[in-house]
């Protein structure tokens, strides 16, 4: 099925039901933890996922899931908000978290504005990392988990800034990124 195809055909399904769904999927490539709440309290993010090459548990990704739908302005910056605050938060042994949403504000909220060129998210190469919004959320600290097509399969990837993390397709962490990503944010991954 097209990446495309599957994304507006869960448009209807609750957000449990993405979660678990796509909790199922991820299995394959990560330890999941589920409802995980913050140390504070404050948050309670649907997913921590650290791959499973991750012996030392240097890398948690987060992923807050949303129902797919039309969303108005302010639903979408509550959601903002929400992530934002949560690259703030420890999450018991866990710690910090590297924050991503599901799924990809990219497509669905926000399209390619007219004074740049337009890409296909659900390209499998660069451009389809590539967009816009995907610097405007990484300027914010947030990445996004996407789905892409390549020779007629879905696959998954975790894209930060427009720079691939993580892909399903040759499942291997993009460690030098993952690590400029935590001197960026000013944590010291020993202490994860």
């Amino acid at each position: 099925m097209k990446a495309y195809n599957f994304i507006k055909g869960i448009s209807g399904y609750s957000e449990k039901r993405i979660k678990n769904g796509l909790k199922n999927k991820m299995m394959e490539y990560f330890h999941i933890d589920e409802e995980v709440t913050s140390d504070c309290g404050e948050g309670r993010i649907d997913l921590i996922m650290v791959h499973k090459s991750d012996i030392d548990f240097k890398y948690p990704f987060g992923i807050e899931i949303k129902k797919i739908g039309n969303k108005k302005g302010c639903e979408i910056g509550r959601w903002f908000k929400q992530i934002i605050r949560y690259q703030e938060y420890t999450f018991g042994s866990h710690g910090k978290i590297i924050p991503f949403v599901f799924p990809q504000m990219s497509f669905f909220y926000f399209e390619e504005g007219d004074f740049v060129s337009k890409h296909d998210v659900f390209r499998h190469d660069y451009l389809g990392c590539h967009h816009n919004f995907s610097t405007f959320l990484g300027a914010n600290g947030i990445g996004e988990l996407q789905v892409y097509d390549y020779r007629g399969e879905k696959y998954y990837r975790l894209v930060y800034s427009s720079k691939k993390l993580w892909d399903s397709r040759s499942d291997e962490l993009n460690v030098k990124e993952l690590d400029f990503y935590f001197q960026k944010r000013g944590r010291c991954i020993e202490s994860l």
